[in-house]
């Protein structure tokens, strides 16, 4: 990827290993961008032609290397904003041929290096794959990808694949039939869901970043599917050449150009153009005189479904008043959905894109929890309201499965497991004996149950399915002569179920009950650190006889240490027992690991950080906790609870150092000031995120939810605003990239987690740095 610098001369762009005049993406302007955003009525004067005009880098129009205009704002509901440098004047059109005259050389470097790249790869796996394809969108990407393999590949070996998602720009499929009438010589395959996602959105909620359903319902599934029929193997091996750029996003810049097995298929994937940069793509473009998408004359930077969680608020001002039709009743639902939820400033909401972080179904109408787990003395209750067959057939995934009316048994792994299913007024429930307690069979029972409850036959289950045996359509069915029990179709989303995760409640939990038992439980007593280090030394104190403590502060200190995760059931849980490595008694990532465990396990801590917050005293405290608890007047239940938290703020560095509760005096009235932790550590952070990560169960979160979601997040444990936690895991993605990869480019906040690292590893490497 070269630099770029400015051509006043020719109003062009000329590529560069020099240092740069932008860093932005540049891309060219046609007349018909400057007709939306209404340059004409700035005064600036241009002809309606095929060529260019003018760049643009971000958002910012350069003209003759002159910076001539900024844009600012845009999103489906407000309106651009365009700050004006110059004075009005005539804009000509560019002439490309001088470009490209000055940049042949660069032009001839880059895709020549491409192209050697395709040859290599062809003939280093054609023998070893049943197929190759090539990924086509129908935007600049793959025009330049397409005709990059056609240069390398003979047509005859390779077909182009458009997966249709029924949300494009008409401009889009305008487009592909025009390319496929261009291009007849070389097989064009389209793979499409039988339903609109119009209908989609109306069953698993509309998507966001968190529940990117749509990806795998409308591309990944129908992908999969159709490779497999116009090849006619169940598992087949193929090579895909796709046009994923680094300069697209900072999570793609994490991508090799070469990626075997992803995305669960027998699947390689290819990326060329991977190093291109957008500029680059345009100029090949132009070299090779190549037709193409006319959505970016509009002004469009990329092509895709119309109204996307990933979209930016330039190109949804864009789709507002292009594609305002199409869109509709898309934001009908998302108004519906905010009106539902309670959001008074509607447009504003979905405008500042609210709705990307959803990350359940509490917004939902239709959402909402309806299957119910129980599990004790080595059996698994099921609860479940669909009455369709369903679960027994989804059992056959994980062996084979006895029937007789309502009972059933399952073989799995050489063990028979006993089910019974039972009518209930709700709807039945089902009971699994003999489980062993055995945590991998349970979870793929809870996703079986999920699968049964929540399916709505989208298909992409069955597109996983390695050998065949797996047939979704109106109904589902498994061919237990093909099975191999690989459990991929339960496996390959959390809770088995797009449907499932995608509007069940997530991330609520209610506190422990708010009784006064609960808030009181530590009898007036704080947590002092000098009882903690009695603890972390493994000296004695857990009786009377031997230690210095009380029996009273003895049972308090146990449900302090029980709270803190630290002690159970009259021992050291492991978390204590790695904690009791670390020295320094007032080492304020010990504290914090305590905090926001006690933020979780202590109604009154959970109290505290989510309802207080500022400068309060020890009066408004108790008055707010029994107004919190439902009561009229404060009595001793109050008062005992907030001499507990007062003294463990005052006895810990919480207080002070983390800045939970730091106390003054005015007169002779003590206050305290709970504010911003700034010194708290960066693996703390870490630990609180895999902490909130657990409770949700979810991997992949995005920033705004830890501010949205009154529960156990940074925000409202330490205080940390939304650019402080930003920040702070820039830090830990740099430093811990094996635990946490963030991406913040344009409007993104997704943090992605290592789904195999637990709370235990954070300590683990912190005792390890220490």
């Amino acid at each position: 990827m070269f630099n770029v610098k400015w051509d006043p001369d020719i109003n062009g762009v000329i590529l560069s290993t020099d240092l740069g005049d932008t860093n932005y993406p540049v891309r060219p302007v046609f007349h018909e961008e400057l007709d939306l955003l209404k340059f004409y009525e700035l005064g600036f004067k241009y002809p309606n032609c095929s060529e260019p005009l003018m760049w643009a880098a971000g958002r910012t129009y350069y003209y003759k290397g002159e910076k001539i205009a900024l844009v600012k704002g845009g999103g489906f509901y407000n309106n651009l904003k365009i700050e004006k440098f110059v004075d009005s004047q005539e804009i000509e059109p560019i002439n490309i041929s001088k470009i490209l005259k000055k940049n042949r050389d660069k032009i001839y470097f880059y895709s020549h290096d491409s192209i050697d790249f395709i040859r290599d790869c062809y003939v280093k796996y054609k023998n070893s794959v049943d197929a190759i394809a090539v990924s086509f969108s129908g935007g600049k990407d793959s025009v330049v990808l397409s005709d990059l393999v056609r240069r390398s590949i003979n047509p005859k070996d390779f077909f182009l694949i458009f997966a249709d998602t029924t949300l494009e720009s008409q401009y889009t499929y305008n487009f592909i039939q025009q390319y496929m009438h261009e291009n007849s010589n070389i097989k064009f395959i389209t793979a499409k869901f039988y339903k609109s996602q119009i209908d989609t959105w109306q069953k698993f909620g509309p998507p966001s970043r968190i529940n990117r359903w749509c990806h795998t319902v409308y591309k990944i599934a129908p992908i999969r599917k159709k490779i497999k029929e116009v090849i006619g193997i169940e598992n087949p091996k193929v090579l895909i050449f796709d046009g994923i750029r680094y300069e697209e996003s900072s999570r793609r810049s994490l991508y090799a150009n070469l990626q075997d097995g992803t995305k669960n298929m027998l699947q390689m994937n290819i990326s060329p153009i991977i190093n291109w940069s957008c500029l680059e793509v345009f100029l090949y473009i132009f070299s090779r005189n190549l037709n193409f998408n006319k959505i970016y004359r509009c002004g469009y930077t990329r092509v895709g479904c119309m109204v996307c969680p990933y979209s930016s608020n330039w190109s949804e001002y864009l789709s507002g008043i292009t594609h305002s039709e199409l869109i509709k009743p898309y934001l009908d639902i998302l108004k519906k959905n905010a009106s539902f939820a309670g959001i008074m400033d509607i447009n504003n909401y979905i405008n500042q894109g609210g709705w990307k972080s959803r990350s359940g179904g509490m917004d939902l109408e239709f959402g909402g929890n309806r299957v119910g787990f129980s599990n004790f003395e080595n059996q698994l209750e099921i609860s479940l309201k669909n009455d369709s067959s369903d679960f027994w057939t989804w059992l056959q995934s994980l062996g084979a499965v006895t029937k007789s009316e309502k009972n059933g048994i399952l073989n799995y792994d050489g063990k028979y497991i006993q089910i019974v299913e039972k009518k209930t007024k709700s709807g039945r429930k089902i009971t699994i004996s003999n489980t062993d307690n055995n945590i991998k069979l349970l979870n793929s029972l809870k996703r079986i149950g999920y699968k049964s409850e929540y399916c709505v036959y989208c298909q992409s289950c069955e597109a996983v399915c390695p050998t065949g045996a797996l047939k979704i359509n109106s109904n589902v069915i498994i061919d237990s002569k093909k099975c191999n029990h690989c459990e991929k179709c339960i496996n390959y989303v959390e809770k088995g179920c797009w449907v499932a995760k995608s509007i069940t409640y997530v991330g609520i939990q209610k506190v422990k009950k708010m009784t006064g038992k609960g808030f009181n439980r530590y009898q007036g007593f704080g947590f002092d650190k000098n009882w903690l280090l009695l603890f972390l030394q493994n000296k004695k104190w857990q009786n009377e006889k031997d230690s210095s403590l009380g029996n009273r502060q003895i049972m308090a200190l146990k449900l302090w240490l029980k709270d803190s995760r630290l002690y159970e059931n009259e021992q050291p849980t492991e978390l204590g027992k790695k904690l009791m490595k670390i020295v320094n008694i007032d080492d304020l990532f010990l504290w914090s690991v305590i905090w926001s465990n006690l933020a979780e396990e202590s109604p009154l801590i959970h109290w505290f950080i989510t309802n207080i917050n500022g400068s309060f005293t020890r009066q408004g405290l108790i008055k707010s906790l029994a107004e919190f608890r439902g009561q009229t007047e404060f009595n001793r239940t109050d008062e005992n609870a907030i001499n507990s938290l007062l003294a463990t703020l005052k006895k810990t560095p919480l207080g002070e150092e983390l800045n939970q509760g730091s106390e003054s005096k005015k007169g002779y009235e003590k206050y305290y000031s709970k504010g911003i932790a700034i010194k708290v550590p960066d693996l703390a952070i870490l630990y609180t995120i895999y902490q909130y990560s657990e409770k949700v169960q979810r991997k992949q979160l995005v920033v705004s939810e830890f501010i949205k979601n009154k529960d156990v997040t940074p925000y409202w444990i330490y205080g940390l605003d939304y650019n402080m936690i930003k920040t702070a895991l820039t830090r830990l993605s740099s430093q811990y990239p094996n635990y946490i990869q963030v991406e913040f480019s344009g409007n993104l906040d997704n943090v992605n987690l290592n789904d195999k690292i637990s709370l235990l590893e954070i300590i683990d490497e912190y005792l390890e740095m220490k």
